[in-house]
């Protein structure tokens, strides 16, 4: 199956597909996608990936300030059936990242300060009717890839393969960087926004902080709201 999802202007696109859980199951393919945001993507990639996997619904991480395009809300959102927006984050960060020099993803931040929003989006996961479904940040790195820790998480899938999954994302922020490079947009020598890295340290200390401090991942979405029923319609919709 799949992986990646490969477009001239959108990236970092991918299934969440095809891993092992500790009970022996999988991930089911072609019911979660990652990725950046997709204002670029064409009509024509459009209408191929739709035609291909049917996004009926969008999970929208980006702060109100990164969603308020004068493009739109992206060409994946116009085309699914519903869209949810649930904003995070400082739509300036990247940009302060640039000026200083200096990224830090806070991923334990975006844990313990938007319990709210995960929930919300974990229960529109749990939502057959609503699959397939995207759901996405800027880079589709960092507010997408805790989602996807705490989703794949919550299916037992183990820590080393979810990382292994973040890690990905410096495959699709490579390709962004040379896309950049190409359009001009960063000069030929010229160091990359450390905004766009991808720090697995980072994320290995958010897996680590959901272990020390509520002892798990259902436990960490439980005192986001969660309930064990909502555990068991993911399960059924997306393991197989």
């Amino acid at each position: 199956m799949q992986r990646f999802y490969k477009f001239e202007q959108v990236f970092n696109v991918r299934d969440i597909g095809g891993y092992a859980t500790a009970a022996g199951k999988s991930t089911r393919w072609k019911q979660m996608f990652r990725s950046a945001e997709h204002q670029r993507m064409s009509e024509i990639e459009l209408r191929n990936f739709q035609s291909e996997v049917g996004i009926r619904t969008v999970i929208d991480f980006r702060s109100s300030g990164e969603a308020n395009d004068s493009r739109g809300v992206g060409a994946i959102s116009d085309a699914a059936v519903k869209r949810h927006h649930f904003p995070m984050g400082d739509a300036d960060s990247k940009h302060k990242s640039k000026q200083t020099g200096n990224w830090n993803p806070d991923y334990v931040g975006l844990l313990e300060n938007q319990k709210d929003k995960w929930l919300e989006a974990l229960n529109v996961a749990a939502d057959a009717d609503s699959h397939p479904i995207l759901f996405h940040c800027v880079t589709g790195k960092d507010r997408t890839g805790v989602f996807a820790v705490l989703l794949l998480g919550i299916l037992n899938v183990p820590d080393v393969d979810i990382l292994s999954d973040y890690e990905l994302s410096r495959q699709g922020m490579n390709d962004l960087i040379q896309n950049l490079r190409y359009r001009g947009v960063i000069g030929e020598n010229e160091k990359p926004n450390p905004g766009l890295g991808v720090d697995s340290s980072a994320m290995a200390l958010a897996i680590e902080h959901i272990h020390t401090t509520y002892g798990g991942y259902r436990e960490y979405a439980r005192d986001c709201g969660a309930s064990d029923k909502l555990f068991t319609r993911l399960e059924r919709i997306l393991l197989e």
